[in-house]
């Protein structure tokens, strides 16, 4: 495993034992570079492991912080090919609510028409929504 994947999993287990706690500010670069004894690259790219999992953010000329949301989203972590609804997930701690975005009735194109193994008179419906928990 690369040393940034291994440092970014030590750096998440932190927080999930709350050694960073939620709106705290994290630790620089340089800090984490000593501490893990490896480049400031290196901790650049576990970083934004964190970023893009939404532990952490950046505020320029302020620095980086742990997510106000890191313990929720920390609980549904949930692997890629996985899936469950909203509802299951938070419906017996929270209130849930959907707005539609967007909804349309269409005729499917050619690749849908293969890939869900239907006719090109069926029809297709576009939902677009979002879930306010």
């Amino acid at each position: 495993m690369a040393k940034y994947i291994e440092i970014a999993n030590t750096l998440c287990t932190s927080i999930s034992n709350h050694e960073y706690k939620n709106n705290d500010p994290f630790p620089d670069q340089q800090a984490l570079s000593k501490k893990f004894s490896t480049s400031r690259m290196t901790i650049q790219k576990a970083l934004n492991i964190l970023k893009t999992e939404g532990l952490i953010y950046s505020k320029q000329g302020s620095g980086t912080f742990v997510s106000s949301n890191a313990d929720l989203i920390e609980q549904t972590d949930l692997e890629i090919n996985q899936y469950i609804s909203t509802t299951d997930l938070f419906g017996k701690t929270h209130k849930i609510n959907s707005k539609i975005i967007k909804f349309t009735i269409r005729y499917p194109d050619k690749s849908e028409q293969n890939a869900l193994r239907i006719s090109k008179k069926d029809l297709i419906y576009d939902i677009t929504r979002l879930r306010i928990v």
